[in-house]
């Protein structure tokens, strides 16, 4: 989701010009329009033995409370 998230930013958002929160509003939206015409799924590439022990662990603790 994070991931998203900063391709929401850098894709549209950066650099943007919005003079009201109604204009930002109406840029994501414009985004997800486009991006949802044609979606596509979102494919891990990293092997798990790379993700560092502590995001491991902290992902596992997540995991375990249910969020």
């Amino acid at each position: 989701m994070e991931r998203f998230f900063a391709k929401i930013t850098t894709e549209a958002i950066r650099r943007g010009n919005f003079l009201s929160v109604a204009d930002l509003v109406s840029a994501i939206r414009a985004y997800l329009d486009t991006h949802n015409a044609k979606p596509k799924p979102f494919v891990w590439t990293a092997r798990a033995d790379r993700i560092p022990a502590e995001d491991r662990q902290i992902m596992q603790i997540t995991w375990l409370t249910g969020h």
